[in-house]
């Protein structure tokens, strides 16, 4: 299920982000056909600006674990996928849990390796004597299922109706409608989104923010990618604004990024509070 959303999302991306250059996603990817729940091969990517760095998890000759280090540029291609060659790195002798300070050192080059991003969260990685395989970012926090949708979120509508912004809470189960699995809502249920799983939508996700007479004010159809999405805003006739969504905390409210977090203090036992206010009722 996983594996056939992702496939999706990447195709409504690319149509309707045909005409900008993207990078891929930071973040944990596979190769879509070892993914299998077995221990096998991965990737990390971080990208930063048109610079990629790539440390690929994988198996040496013998059979014992290991790493390649690489780096490398993304040539950005409006027309078709965004591009990275870079030559793989092996290491050793380097530091290991509890080791005195050591130094790992240069064992191989072992070949090059070419990354193919179709979007930004899917793509091809030719490895070294390898044919071209398709890879994508890994979901393994949130399924496709109406509990990925509690939390924090901001939604940012761009066009020519300029910029809006709404930033809501998701924090209640409703009733599934008839394409959906099931609607998050607002405490006071005048917003809510819902992942749709058939009909025309299936694979966005659907949201509306109504006023308190159930009025449509606003609507959104957007494809996410754990705390990451992209898609249209407008009325409830017509998606004419671009739209960009982050999920700024979690169903536990802990922050997405890097300052916004819970409060993380402990709970003291309610009598200190009361005997401090009694403190100031004697003075």
């Amino acid at each position: 299920m996983i594996k056939l959303v992702i496939k999706l999302i990447a195709l409504y991306s690319f149509a309707i982000n045909s005409s900008f250059a993207f990078n891929p996603q930071t973040g944990v990817w596979v190769v879509d056909s070892e993914l299998n729940g077995k221990p096998g091969r991965g990737i990390a990517l971080d990208i930063q600006n048109n610079t990629i760095v790539a440390a690929i998890y994988a198996y040496d000759t013998s059979g014992q674990s290991t790493f390649y280090f690489g780096a490398g540029l993304i040539t950005h291609n409006q027309s078709g996928p965004s591009v990275s060659t870079m030559e793989l790195q092996r290491y050793a002798n380097g530091r290991y849990f509890g080791s005195s300070d050591r130094t790992g050192s240069l064992v191989e080059n072992s070949g090059i390796v070419r990354f193919e991003f179709t979007s930004g969260i899917t793509g091809y990685v030719i490895f070294p004597g390898e044919e071209k395989k398709a890879i994508s970012r890994f979901q393994f926090g949130y399924g496709w299922n109406s509990n990925s949708l509690f939390g924090a979120w901001a939604f940012t509508s761009y066009g020519s109706k300029g910029v809006t912004a709404d930033v809501v809470v998701l924090s209640k189960l409703l009733g599934n409608t008839q394409n959906g699995n099931g609607v998050v809502s607002s405490s006071d249920n005048t917003f809510g989104c819902e992942h749709q799983i058939a009909g025309s939508n299936a694979w966005s996700v659907l949201c509306v923010k109504v006023d308190y007479n159930g009025n449509i004010i606003k609507t959104f159809k957007f494809f996410y990618s754990v705390n990451d999405g992209e898609g249209l805003s407008g009325t409830a006739n017509s998606l004419d604004q671009g739209l960009i969504i982050r999920r700024i905390a979690n169903q536990t409210f802990n922050g997405t990024g890097i300052l916004f977090r819970a409060d993380q203090s402990e709970l003291i036992d309610a009598s200190l509070l009361i005997n401090a206010l009694n403190s100031l009722v004697v003075k």
